[in-house]
């Protein structure tokens, strides 16, 4: 009982609490993360701070890390350092799980691969304050990790498809609330769907598909492109054919992620037998001879 007693006044003293779900929103952190402890302390960092531990972090997160933190050109410098994950719960070994410690001697961020760094760094932005001109942050240790391996949006509706430029602001929306799928399937789209799915893009509309592509890339969105052939497909080797060329003319505009859509259909398209068919034709044509694609979507 005395240690119990004495654990708590210590944890009084130093001030550290486990946060309720609004005392996490009122840090601003969005998605709120699995566990949080917090200091009443701030902190404003002397000097800025150098990276260690993992050779070669993401590019990206470190590009965020450098918005969100002061980095030290030479000089003193305090340690941020980037680890593996020691944690082999289940749900610490997802991607995107990670941990964050601030305290006054350093930032440690344990991760499970690039999109955890991503993710740490992104709750890094959203806690990093400005107060006199000077960057203040909360000591504090986070613990975070996906409830759910899918998180993000289809366009899929009918009617005017979304601008270029909104695209590219969802994209970047997406990875700063640690969404990670964007299901690109507009129905008005005619190269995505009839009459025109078997045709390659016209040259501006390939450029921004490349474009899409990239940009997911770097905010850790899985773009999946989806091709919607029900409406007028022939079930002979020719279309199947068709489906594969442009598979790979998407490839080649750097999608990774494919999707084949039966939805809103009606007559030859929508026999089922068919287009399973078409379906294990894929994974075993295109999909298993690519080293570097997602699994197929339908």
């Amino acid at each position: 009982m005395k240690t119990l007693k004495y654990l708590l006044v210590t944890m009084l003293l130093l001030g550290v609490c486990s946060l309720t779900y609004s005392q996490k929103l009122s840090l601003g952190i969005f998605p709120e993360p699995q566990e949080v402890t917090i200091s009443s302390q701030t902190y404003a960092p002397p000097h800025g701070y150098a990276l260690r531990g993992i050779n070669d972090p993401d590019a990206d997160a470190v590009r965020l890390l450098k918005e969100a933190l002061p980095f030290a050109k030479s000089g003193k410098s305090l340690p941020l350092e980037i680890k593996k994950l020691k944690d082999k719960t289940p749900e610490m070994q997802r991607s995107g799980a990670y941990t964050l410690a601030i305290t006054k001697k350093g930032i440690t961020i344990g991760i499970v691969d690039d999109n955890s760094l991503f993710y740490a760094a992104q709750t890094l932005k959203q806690l990093a304050k400005y107060d006199e001109g000077k960057k203040i942050l909360p000591l504090c240790s986070i613990k975070d990790y996906p409830d759910v391996l899918f998180r993000g949006t289809v366009e899929g509706f009918y009617g005017q498809p979304w601008r270029h430029a909104d695209r590219i602001e969802q994209i970047r929306f997406y990875g700063r609330i640690k969404l990670n799928t964007y299901i690109y399937g507009p129905k008005d789209d005619p190269y995505h769907s009839s009459p025109n799915w078997r045709k390659p893009y016209p040259a501006e509309e390939a450029e921004h598909i490349k474009e899409l592509a990239k940009e997911a890339a770097h905010n850790k969105v899985n773009f999946v492109w989806a091709i919607h052939p029900g409406q007028d497909i022939l079930w002979n080797l020719t279309d199947s054919m068709n489906i594969l060329s442009k598979f790979e003319k998407m490839y080649d505009l750097g999608v990774r992620s494919f999707a084949v859509f039966f939805d809103d259909i009606s007559g030859e398209g929508a026999r089922p037998e068919k287009q399973a068919g078409l379906l294990n034709y894929i994974h075993k044509e295109f999909i298993t001879k690519k080293n570097d694609v997602q699994p197929l979507i339908m």
